[in-house]
């Protein structure tokens, strides 16, 4: 509930900018940053003992993986 209240104010405060400025491109980029805002907050909010240090370097591999794809995507 309070990620998703938070969430709410996140979203409905930066869809009033950004939607009369940029319309449809202004709202997918709320959305965007919306989701990332849960994201972060989930890993906020989850127990320290489900994040062991590990996950972090998976992370790390998963990140640098996306980029290496993303690049090749690019240059497609």
């Amino acid at each position: 509930m309070i990620m998703a209240g938070i969430a709410l104010v996140f979203n409905l405060g930066l869809n009033v900018f950004f939607i009369p400025r940029y319309e449809h491109i202004g709202a997918a980029a709320v959305t965007t940053l919306t989701e990332l805002l849960l994201l972060c907050l989930s890993i906020l909010f989850a127990p320290r003992n489900l994040l062991p240090g590990k996950s972090l370097w998976v992370a790390v591999k998963v990140l640098l993986a996306c980029c290496a794809m993303g690049t090749a995507i690019w240059l497609l």
